[in-house]
Parts: structure tokens; C-alpha cells; sequence
């Protein structure tokens, strides 16, 4: 996905309300403490297996230096040995193969013990292979060229820069689900047929990711706290007038490629992510493929709640040691929460044992 403008595939992942907590986390150095596995909150063998079925998509994946988080590296043929023990374990003992396999560290900052989740979901748009009047709205490609790939925002994309150069993929319905779909990184494209089409992030532009729900916020149009996924997409919805001079604040552009759609969403790390069990982070403290245990304090639907969660997609919005977003599927029910999700979210990573 995220990869994606804020998610990609992101966030990616919509940035609106939780500017005030980003700086913080990008510029604080991380630390993390060994702990031991009863003082993972609510941790249970149920836990233990949804987590290990979805570490499984990232063993493979690997990179030939390993992966770690906070500098912390740990060597590839560490993550390769538990991964061969992994695929002959049955998914029964999962919690006893990560206790004996893994050790849990509780992750923090100096100045606080939390770090801060919010949550991406893959949307639909409905599309048309030809363009008409019910569908004017172009989905592109990546341009071959450097040139054309970087050199436009989003506003003169939107003014024709690209038009008539043969990138379009297809055509859309609607142009605020379309910056939505920018903003998600990946999606599915619904035909009138009832056919559907994955769209998979291809690239962008060289333009920053400026989230326009932050600028309302700092504008006092709304109350960060009534900040949401679902109101911004309200608003535009209602000023249709406004609608492309506001989203045009945000110049960075997505392009787009096809994929199966009977394939899983696949995130930057290039494995499938499973939903409630993958998460966006910053790749600059942690690399791709980390069991990480969240305790999250305020998820809607749900109030407080535990799980394991794989770090396989990142996003441009994603920044800080702690920072997180949270992938949780294509339902309507996903873009509710991703479009509420915003919770502070105490982290335990999961490392591999040395040899022994």
C-alpha cells in the first residue's frame, strides 16, 4: 500500500488531528526495556496465534541485514531460525513458541511511556473503464519520465497537466473519494458490472503530504477534537464549490498500478496485511517484519484494546518512534474506525532470542 501518500501505503492514513503529537515523537530518542511476557497486557494464547498467523506473511521478507527497531539490529539468520521453527509449529502453540523463541521489550520515550495509533483502511471507488460525464475524473499511472512524475502538484495535475499522455487507468465517479483513495495509498475499483479491480500505489510526486484536516483545525473551522476522517470527507461532500481548492492544499499526487483483486492488500514491505494485525510505521526506528504487542486506550467500538501487530507498510504522515497506523480492512465498518482512530497506544516489541 501506504508506498503511499501518507499510509502507503498510507497512513498510510489520514494525518488531521495528531500534529500536536508528532513533532514530539520525531525528535525524542526511544528506549526500550526487557520485560517479561505476563506483563503484555490481556496476552493469551488466542492473542499469541491471530498474531503469529499474520508474522507468518513476513517471514521470507527479510532483509540480508536483518531487522530490528531503535538501532537494535537483529541478524538475518536469527529471524530465518525462527521462522523454520515457525512453519513447522503448529498454530496451537503459538504463545509457547513466542515465549521461548522471542524476547518482549516495552518501548517509551523519555518523557512518556505512550506512543500514539491511528488507523488506514483500503476503500472502493466506483469507476468506469472509458471516460464520460458520470466519470470524469481520472485515476493515472506512474509516468515513465522523471519529469513528468515529479514535476506537477496536485493542482496542476488536476488542471491537465497529465491529460492525453495515455496514463489513465481509469475513470472515477467522484472526486473527493478520489483524494481519498490518493490518501488510503491502495483501493478497489467497483465497475457497474459488479466487477472489481485493485488499485496498488505506484508512486508519487515529489511534493510534501500536507494534511488539509490539520489546516481546519489550525483555522478554528473545527475542533480538533471533532476532527475526523468522516467529517472532513462530510465537508468537502457539502461544498462541492470549495472542495477542489481545498483538497488542492495537498499537493502531493498518488499514481496507481492494477493487481489481482483475489490477492490480499499488500503494504510497503511487500507482504499481505492482515486487518487488525499490520501497522504503518516509520521506517527510520523500525524496520519491516517486528511482531509489535499494542495496548491501545481509546479504539472506537471498542474502548481499550490488546493485539499483535506486524510492521509491514509505512506512510509520508507516519513519523515518530511510536507512531502508528493501524490497518483495518475494507469494510464499511474499517472506515469508520480508521476515520475515528486516534489513540494514545503503549508498544512491546517482539525480538528474536540469540542463537543457543
Amino acid at each position: 500500500m501506504r508506498k503511499r501518500n501518507i499510509r502507503r501505503g498510507g497512513a498510510l492514513v489520514l494525518a488531521m488531528s495528531v500534529f500536536l503529537m508528532s513533532v514530539q515523537y520525531a525528535v525524542a530518542q526511544p528506549q526500550m526495556q526487557e520485560v517479561p511476557f505476563a506483563q503484555l497486557p490481556a496476552w493469551s494464547a488466542v492473542q499469541a496465534q491471530e498474531g503469529f498467523k499474520a508474522w507468518l506473511h513476513s517471514c521470507g521478507h527479510y532483509h540480508a541485514h536483518g531487522a530490528g527497531i531503535f538501532g537494535k539490529r537483529v541478524p538475518l539468520q536469527r529471524w530465518q531460525r525462527v521462522c523454520d521453527r515457525a512453519k513447522r509449529t503448529p498454530i496451537s502453540e503459538a504463545q509457547r513458541f513466542f515465549e521461548e523463541e522471542f524476547i518482549a521489550y516495552a518501548l517509551r520515550l523519555p518523557h512518556s511511556a505512550e506512543g500514539f495509533m491511528t488507523g488506514y483502511y483500503t476503500p472502493h471507488v466506483d469507476a468506469s473503464a472509458s471516460r464520460s460525464a458520470a466519470y470524469p475524473y481520472p485515476i493515472y499511472r506512474k509516468p515513465k519520465t522523471d519529469a513528468l512524475r515529479t514535476a506537477y502538484s496536485r493542482a496542476q495535475i488536476n488542471a491537465g497537466a497529465l491529460a492525453g499522455k495515455g496514463l489513465e487507468l481509469l475513470w472515477v465517479n467522484n472526486e473527493v473519494d478520489a483524494f481519498f483513495l490518493h490518501i488510503q495509498g491502495s483501493g478497489y475499483a467497483r465497475f457497474a458490472d459488479g466487477t472489481l479491480r485493485k488499485l496498488v500505489f505506484a508512486g508519487k510526486n515529489q511534493h510534501p503530504y500536507v494534511a488539509i484536516g490539520r489546516q481546519f483545525v489550525q483555522e478554528g473551522v473545527v475542533d480538533a477534537k471533532h476532527m475526523s476522517m468522516q467529517w472532513l470527507k462530510a465537508w468537502l461532500h457539502a461544498h462541492p464549490q470549495q472542495a477542489r481548492s481545498v483538497m488542492e492544499r495537498n499537493p502531493s499526487y498518488i499514481f496507481f498500478d492494477e493487481a489481482s483483486a483475489s490477492e490480499g492488500i499488500r503494504g510497503a514491505a511487500g507482504t499481505q496485511l492482515s486487518p487488525y494485525h499490520s501497522v504503518a510505521v516509520d521506517p527510520a526506528y523500525m524496520d519491516y517484519g517486528i511482531p509489535l504487542y499494542i495496548d491501545a486506550q481509546a479504539m472506537p467500538k471498542h474502548g481499550t484494546h490488546q493485539a499483535m501487530a506486524i510492521t509491514q507498510d509505512t506512510g509520508s504522515a507516519i513519523k515518530g518512534a511510536l507512531r502508528l497506523d493501524y490497518y483495518l480492512g475494507t469494510s464499511d465498518e474499517a472506515e469508520q474506525i480508521a476515520g475515528e482512530l486516534k489513540s494514545p497506544v503503549r508498544l512491546f516489541a517482539l525480538l528474536p532470542r540469540a542463537m543457543r
